[in-house]
């Protein structure tokens, strides 16, 4: 039943005292706004203390539907700038540390070294951007912490601008660079150079990304890998070797490297980047260093947390969020990623678009790999070699650093103290403790290995189920910590049987220092079944990519756990649609004229506010959505890019609901909000409680600026290291990924912010994604 209309409405009370206020603040510069529409006001009229007006017959309205906890967008920011240091000191991964390398003791004398150490990365390119402007950089930070900075060798860094530094450019790779950047140590000048003599050489590389391209997987120029049609060979080009990757170590970063190794007392190596990089140089040899700590893409002030690692004020705790080989060219994603077109299409462009191939129109990405990228392969293929069916396949020396792998100032003892299926859960108790002399977090991670015949349901060897992470225990003390996911996780898709096939057997579930390293193991035996069915909703499951699936046994060889080394992916190459067995056209819109039209335009009395709380299934929404007349719905969808228009049908007022995956972006120019650090390092935290905390600062902050939704999290899941947007996006495994997603959002949702969740799936692939790229 339609409710009766109020003679006042919210919406025309809002309107008005608005009004009235903005006008007593014209006129006399009186303090304004009210307590329920403060972040209104406080968005155009910065945060000043403020007066209420409550207009008669609205005194006992609940109006207030999310209570601010700041007054204004400064104090929100602020805020929010504090658990972007407290996201990198947790989330900073701890590679490599020889002989208690770190923490260093205050005032030690370090030489920040590296083009990167002046000019790190704080985000990436596109709806990720971050305003370095407004950011901490690594000097503040460090020097913040206590330690003291050799000048001389900062300042002429600070000052050398010779080579171009690597630039993602949102889709325009003719305008991109893909150049290091790093200074040649022959370039220092003689007083830095003798500067660093005796000190603590900290080196910082960086590597980044952004939206609109990928890094390239060929820096002598191909174009194939994202590399700019408009790259120009310079002094740094000249040491690139063929093959050569964006990802490797270059010749001006390994010079660096050795002359600290000679002059200085030790070298400790800052990683700034989201992504993997090939660190198997610097973990022995002619490049080894004393320890590597990855820092990831910094935001507002990771940079202080950074600092507050390095002197021990804190302990590290973060975990790698995707394994780290040794030679990505050998890695089964490698040669099915990049610029590969149907020959046989032409016509969708007038020109050549942004420097790629000619007539290039429709491009496409084949998953040869399946399930097996990432961990997923390497643990599996570990399984398979110690069987003797992958001959060949050594993990050591493939691996540089397992998924889950992270080190600390502190050591820690695990027990697997129990393993029980309790209702549709598996149950696992770990007791945790501090087996060393500081205080520590550590993350406990649960994996499972499920029974596999030849021939069977295709399933990794191990697979994350589920996690968690300690409080931080002082030296000595313990936690018991519990970690459930259920039964049904365990199972695995099966297109033939449109289901997720539990097979019946033993279960081997065990406790990890990471996804090679195994504490203890228990085994459970579990009856078989196949899931036909959603489990929330009861929908009857199908495949919804049958024609993908038809595609890829067409037209490539599935990649088998049964013969790992018979059906490694082989190279991606031209091909013609046609001989693929798929047409590709224009879509051609055609109506449906069996369905009918919905009502429109009613007069049913309804406004928006009136459905505050009342359910999802409930009929109301339907009586409140045929008041909608067909143009408020085309406004909707036409006009709805980082925003919701008006509909006055139901007094929905428009929303501003601004980019991106940092924060509230700067794409478009400042806000005067956060930014936040990469996703990628809120991932390496291990802790969805933290991130939920990252979750309310975005949401106190769109309080505070009027806004309404938020264009993130970005959630696609990590396959290639060279994807430009790793940065973005969460970890290579999903039960990690959607976990820390799932908490941001919900932190958001808690201040009234909703969140539109970008990408979700099949969106790793940056270059050629406006050439029709098809997945």
């Amino acid at each position: 039943m339609a409710r009766k209309p109020k003679t006042v409405t919210r919406r025309k009370f809002v309107a008005q005292t608005t009004g009235a206020v903005v006008s007593l603040g014209a006129a006399a510069a009186v303090n304004v706004a009210s307590n329920s529409y403060s972040s209104l006001l406080n968005h155009y009229l910065g945060g000043r203390p403020t007066t209420v007006i409550h207009a008669e017959g609205s005194e006992n309205w609940d109006s207030t539907y999310y209570k601010a906890a700041y007054r204004g967008r400064n104090q929100a920011k602020e805020a929010a700038t504090k658990i972007v240091a407290q996201v990198v000191e947790e989330g900073a991964v701890l590679l490599k540390n020889d002989n208690g390398a770190l923490p260093l003791a205050a005032g030690t004398t370090i030489s920040l070294l590296g083009r990167y150490a002046a000019d790190p990365v704080y985000g990436g390119a596109g709806s990720g951007t971050v305003d370095a402007s407004d950011c901490v950089n690594l000097y503040q930070g460090i020097a913040n912490a206590g330690l003291t900075i050799n000048d001389t060798a900062f300042k002429f860094i600070s000052s050398y601008a010779s080579y171009p530094k690597a630039a993602i450019t949102m889709d325009d790779p003719s305008t991109a660079a893909y150049y290091i950047g790093e200074i040649p140590w022959a370039d220092y000048s003689s007083d830095a150079q003798s500067s660093i003599a005796g000190t603590t050489a900290v080196i910082v590389l960086g590597r980044g990304g952004g939206e609109g391209g990928d890094l390239s997987r060929d820096l002598k120029g191909d174009v194939d890998s994202g590399v700019s049609s408009a790259f120009t060979e310079n002094s740094e080009t000249t040491n690139y070797v063929a093959g050569q990757h964006e990802l490797e170590l270059t010749a001006e970063e390994k010079g660096l490297i050795a002359a600290a190794k000679s002059a200085c007392s030790k070298v400790i190596v800052l990683i700034n980047a989201s992504t993997t990089m090939e660190l198997g140089p610097l973990m022995s040899g002619e490049y080894e260093v004393d320890a590597i700590l990855h820092i990831g893409s910094l935001g507002a002030a990771g940079s202080n947390g950074v600092g507050q690692l390095l002197v021990g004020a804190m302990s590290p705790s973060g975990k790698t969020t995707d394994i780290w080989a040794a030679d990505f060219t050998a890695d089964p994603t490698f040669d099915n990623f990049g610029g590969k077109q149907y020959t046989d299409v032409s016509g969708f462009y007038d020109s050549n678009p942004n420097g790629f191939k000619a007539d290039g129109t429709a491009y496409f990405v084949e998953y040869k790999e399946g399930i097996y990228y990432g961990y997923r392969y390497y643990e599996t293929a570990a399984v398979e070699a110690a069987a003797g069916d992958y001959p060949g396949f050594d993990y050591d020396s493939a691996v540089v650093f397992p998924f889950g792998y992270g080190l600390s100032y502190t050591t820690f003892a695990e027990t697997l103290d129990s393993v029980e299926v309790s209702g549709d859960d598996v149950k696992v108790s770990v007791t945790v403790t501090n087996s060393g002399s500081v205080a520590g977090k550590q993350v406990v991670e649960v994996y499972y290995a499920a029974p596999y015949v030849k021939g069977g349901t295709a399933k990794s060897a191990v697979v994350l189920g589920g996690f968690a992470k300690t409080s931080e225990l002082a030296a000595g003390a313990s936690e018991a910590v519990e970690v459930t996911f259920p039964v049904r996780s365990m199972a695995s898709w099966d297109s033939d049987k449109s289901g997720f096939v539990l097979d019946s057997g033993d279960y081997e579930i065990s406790l990890r220092t990471d996804s090679h390293t195994v504490v203890d193991s228990k085994s459970l035996t579990i009856s078989g079944q196949t899931y036909t069915t959603d489990e929330v909703t009861g929908t009857t499951l199908s495949n919804q990519f049958d024609d993908c699936t038809q595609y890829m046994e067409n037209n490539c060889t599935a990649f088998s756990r049964d013969d790992f080394k018979g059906t490694f992916p082989d190279a991606a190459r031209d091909r013609d649609s046609a001989d693929c067995g798929i047409t590709i056209a224009p879509y051609e819109y055609e109506q449906d004229t069996t369905v009918a039209m919905p009502t429109t335009g009613a007069n049913n009395g309804l406004s928006l506010i009136d459905l505050r709380g009342v359910d999802y299934d409930d009929e109301l929404w339907d009586s409140l959505l045929d008041q909608i007349n067909v143009s408020e719905m085309t406004a909707v969808i036409n006009d709805a890019a980082y925003n919701t228009a008006e509909v006055a049908s139901i007094s929905k007022p428009a929303t501003s609901d601004p980019d991106g995956p940092a924060g509230f972006t700067s794409l478009t120019g400042s806000t005067g909000n956060c930014s936040y650090c990469s996703e990628y390092l809120m991932a390496q935290t291990w802790n969805a409680d933290l991130i939920e905390q990252v979750g309310q600062a975005v949401g106190e902050e769109a309080l505070a600026s009027g806004y309404s939704g938020w264009y993130a999290p970005a959630c696609d899941t990590h396959r290639s290291p060279f994807a430009g947007r790793n940065f973005e996006y969460f970890s290579e495994d999903p039960v990690l990924g959607g976990t820390i997603c799932a908490a941001e959002i919900q932190g958001a949702a808690s201040r009234g912010c909703y969140a539109y969740v970008k990408h979700f799936a099949l969106n790793d692939q940056e270059s050629y994604r406006i050439q029709h790229v098809m997945t």
